[in-house]
């Protein structure tokens, strides 16, 4: 791999003959009409210091035209460091920065790749850093003829110190039915603010009576209007039911008119019979 060549001398490499050509980054703008390659980008919208976010690059033809050498030329913020290629839908730039470089990042392919081609890079977000930064590019390729760069494509990027939020406990969670839930716990916590937790607003119930999923929503704003979202979600699940259940019909000594009723009737007899025939006392008239 070939280490990012430097801002002022950065140039594209091409297949030329059995050996390698440098041409410069002299290139003219592409008109409307002769544009063969355009370049796309997608970032995030808010990014926390001393984070670090993916960039992905997306490369697509305008129309068709031999393409001889091709390279990407990226510009983030000041300060704002390399920190390594993620994936690509395609073979990896046969020139690439490496980590920890800053200023302009320089990626080229010896051999240009089928379009519509994508790759991905990560910038670290130095931690003294807030506010709206940019971040432009272009594509810069050689075709039949000269040299010709893309439109620069423009990105903004808020550096926002945004407050975090965590859950204690299991998430989700799971109880049995008729169990009441009792929160786990969270912390909020913000760069400038300090311990937020007493303002954090949870939204949502669990009836533990009722099997089914409940969400919960945790909610923080900080000084800044800076605001953070989690959730927890909870799963009531149902227990069987534990109550006796009859397993067929009752038995012969519960059934009115049954031998047992005959027993019992039987034995009532003889107790009175023995009753009776017992001598008894006269009482005097």
């Amino acid at each position: 791999m070939m280490r990012g060549m430097t801002n002022t001398a950065w140039g594209l490499v091409a297949a030329a003959g059995a050996g390698l050509a440098l041409f410069s980054a002299a290139a003219r703008a592409q008109q409307p009409g002769d544009a063969i390659l355009t370049m796309s980008r997608q970032a995030p919208a808010e990014v926390p210091p001393d984070g670090e976010l993916s960039i992905t690059i997306t490369i697509a033809r305008a129309r068709a035209g031999t393409l001889q050498a091709l390279g990407v030329l990226e510009t983030p913020p000041s300060g704002w460091a390399y920190a390594g290629l993620g994936e690509a839908a395609g073979p990896l730039p046969s020139v690439q920065p490496v980590p920890g470089d800053t200023g302009v990042l320089s990626f080229a392919w010896i051999a240009p790749p089928d379009f519509p081609y994508s790759f991905s890079y990560l910038l670290s977000v130095p931690s003294s850093e807030l506010g709206l930064k940019t971040l432009t590019g272009h594509v810069e390729y050689r075709g039949a003829g000269a040299a010709l760069q893309s439109a620069t494509v423009t990105s903004q990027i808020a550096v926002v110190d945004t407050p975090v939020i965590t859950l204690y406990g299991d998430n989700p969670l799971s109880l049995e039915q008729g169990i009441p839930y009792i929160e786990p716990g969270f912390v909020a916590l913000d760069s400038p603010d300090g311990d937020l937790t007493d303002r954090v607003e949870v939204l949502g119930y669990v009836d533990f009576l009722t099997p089914g999923e409940y969400v919960l929503t945790y909610t923080v704003t900080d000084a800044e209007d800076n605001t953070a979202q989690v959730q927890r979600t909870v799963f009531i699940e149902a227990v069987p039911d534990k109550r006796p259940v009859a397993c067929g019909p009752r038995t012969a000594s519960a059934r009115p008119g049954s031998a047992g009723d005959a027993l019992l009737i039987a034995g009532m007899t003889v107790a009175l019979l023995a009753w009776v025939r017992r001598p008894h006392r006269k009482h005097p008239f």
